[in-house]
């Protein structure tokens, strides 16, 4: 598969969905680790910093806080990674605050 032995990082709240993208990861063979909130992200990313994820799949809304404000906390002294935002619907990046 193309891309295989990438390393990502899937946050979402939504049980359903983390594990349905985690699947599909595996299915390409990519390395697919997961975080229900931003809190666990953060700490994952931070565990991470000697060897980061080459991409962040971040839910849009989450309890935590919506998409700017997470990134605002993931970006705070990390190296952050690509991170593609995962949204029920279309966000302009203006709306969402990005």
């Amino acid at each position: 598969p193309a891309a295989a032995g990438l390393s990502l990082l899937i946050v979402d709240d939504n049980a359903s969905a983390r594990e349905a993208l985690r699947l599909a990861c595996n299915h390409l063979g990519w390395a697919a680790s997961c975080a229900a909130d931003a809190g666990t992200a953060l700490a994952m990313l931070s565990e991470r910093q000697h060897r980061p994820y080459d991409l962040v799949l971040l839910d849009y809304d989450m309890p935590d806080g919506d998409a700017a404000t997470v990134l605002a906390r993931l970006r705070a002294g990390l190296a952050l990674p690509p991170v593609l935002l995962m949204a029920p619907e279309p966000v302009a990046a203006g709306q969402a605050g990005l």
